[in-house]
């Protein structure tokens, strides 16, 4: 489920990875294979309500780190590019 819908998120900064195939290997040591965590009694006891569900939370989270990432891409660029003209100067 997560690696789907991070599959489907991530294509949209990459068209190629919607056709990537998603791979679950075998559990490893300190994986929890089956969880029966719930938020119900938060929710009974509290009134927590989350904000997001856990695929818009991770559309979210993908979008915050493409932001991140062309930004630091951005910067590379203009830093490059200073470099160069440093060295043309010269």
């Amino acid at each position: 489920m997560v690696g789907e819908y991070l599959n489907e998120f991530l294509s949209e900064f990459d068209l190629f990875i919607k056709d990537v195939e998603v791979i679950h290997g075998e559990n490893r040591l300190g994986d929890i294979p089956h969880s029966l965590a719930s938020i119900d009694k938060a929710a009974r006891l509290l009134g927590y309500k989350p904000l997001f569900t856990v695929k818009e939370g991770l559309k979210e989270a993908v979008k915050w780190f493409g932001r991140i990432y062309k930004a630091r891409k951005i910067i590379f660029v203009i830093l490059s590019i200073s470099k160069l003209m440093s060295f043309a100067i010269f």
